[in-house]
Order: structure tokens, then C-alpha cells, then sequence
């Protein structure tokens, strides 16, 4: 009965994993921080520069682009990471069903832990 009660705060805490972590479409990003349109005039700053030619500079928006295409990696490795976690808890699920439940095997202890940790990682990971 221990090994079932595990395997339930496991089933639970990746089930919570997945609620805390909403899937976002990737144009939504780009609409929270805005675009460089509202900054288009006709008047010059201090330098004697248009401010047409800021919204040319390529190198102007790179800190943010990169802020984008790190927070895209890691949700993509953050959903793969969580399906991979439902994939063994599955497959645990159904070999403790298959064998009755009374008795854990080795292998199940060792599928318990990898689940364990990768449970912990995928927490750690939506903490950062």
C-alpha cells in the first residue's frame, strides 16, 4: 500500500506542476513587450539622431530577443521534461497494476526515483 500512496503524491504533484505552468502562445510574448512603433517621430534627441534611426538599429532590441529565445528554450525543455514525466508515471502505473500492487520490484523502486527527480527538476526549473 505504500508503493500506491507514492505513486498518488506523484500522480498529484505532476498534476499541479502541469496546472502552474500554462501553456502561452508565442505571439503573446511579443504583444506583452510592445513594439518600437509607439517610439516613431519626428522630432531629434539629444545626439542630432532621427528617432527613425533607432528603430533601425538591429543591435538595438538584441537583450530582448535574447530574453525571448531563452524563455522559449525553457519552456519548450519545461514541456518536454513534463511529458516525459507523465509518460514514466503512466508506465508505472500500469506495472504496478499488472502486478498486482502488493509487491514493488526493483525496477519499479528505480522508476519511482527517476520520477522523483525529474519531478524535482521540472519544479526547480519553473521556480527560475
Amino acid at each position: 500500500m505504500n508503493g500506491r500512496r507514492q505513486l498518488r503524491a506523484i500522480l498529484v504533484s505532476v498534476a499541479v506542476l502541469a496546472l502552474q505552468c500554462p501553456a502561452r502562445p508565442l505571439g503573446l510574448a511579443q504583444m506583452q513587450t510592445g513594439s518600437g512603433a509607439s517610439t516613431m517621430g519626428t522630432g531629434t534627441g539629444r545626439t542630432g539622431r532621427h528617432s527613425l534611426d533607432d528603430d533601425m538599429d538591429p543591435h538595438q532590441n538584441l537583450p530582448e530577443s535574447y530574453a525571448r529565445m531563452q524563455n522559449t528554450e525553457r519552456q519548450k525543455r519545461l514541456v518536454s521534461d513534463t511529458e516525459r514525466l507523465l509518460n514514466l508515471t503512466s508506465q508505472l502505473k500500469a506495472s504496478i497494476a499488472s502486478s498486482g500492487g502488493e509487491a514493488l520490484t526493483p525496477d519499479m523502486l528505480r522508476q519511482m526515483d527517476e520520477i522523483e527527480k525529474l519531478a524535482r527538476s521540472v519544479k526547480n526549473k519553473m521556480r527560475n
